[in-house]
């Protein structure tokens, strides 16, 4: 069990103890997603409409969107089940469930900004360098926290990019 704690926890460290400015600069990216999810409008934003149609049509109607349906067609469910699972169920009216799709972004973030770390462990196993640059340059890219803030299915990219790196 202690293996698998360091294990998780590798990230963080650079000669043996944790590197306080990469776990600084990873709670301030994080933190910013965070608070633009929770203060962002999940109605606002040029196409948020499409990307709610799609959740309340896969709930509603238990079937994927046509582009007649919502303009985001394309795109595949697997981002909008999480928020017509809890459409469909009746845990919430769909306002709050835009909201909780919201607020899934800061755990993707979460996710995302740790393998990005975990691949600089692989490449960079005795050096943090790498790590607090390849972090520091994603996080000032404005494009991350806007995206992050709306309700869109092109976060699960980036992750499941990392994740397979």
């Amino acid at each position: 069990m202690r293996g698998v704690i360091a294990e998780v926890f590798e990230p963080f460290r650079f000669e043996g103890r944790f590197y306080k400015p990469l776990i600084l600069l990873f709670l301030l990216v994080n933190g910013l997603v965070l608070v633009n999810a929770y203060l962002h409008d999940p109605t606002q934003g040029y196409d948020a409409g499409d990307h709610i149609r799609y959740f309340r049509t896969l709930a509603e109607d238990h079937r994927i969107p046509t582009c007649a349906d919502s303009a985001q067609c394309y795109i595949p469910p697997l981002p909008y089940m999480w928020p017509a699972l809890l459409l469909a169920g009746g845990w919430a009216p769909w306002f709050l469930v835009a909201k909780v799709a919201q607020l899934t972004n800061v755990l993707i973030s979460l996710a995302l900004t740790y393998y990005l770390l975990k691949i600089g462990v692989l490449l960079q196993p005795n050096g943090v360098i790498l790590r607090l640059s390849s972090l520091a340059l994603f996080g000032i890219l404005p494009v991350f926290y806007k995206t992050f803030s709306l309700i869109r299915g092109e976060v699960y990219l980036p992750l499941l990019i990392v994740f397979a790196a």
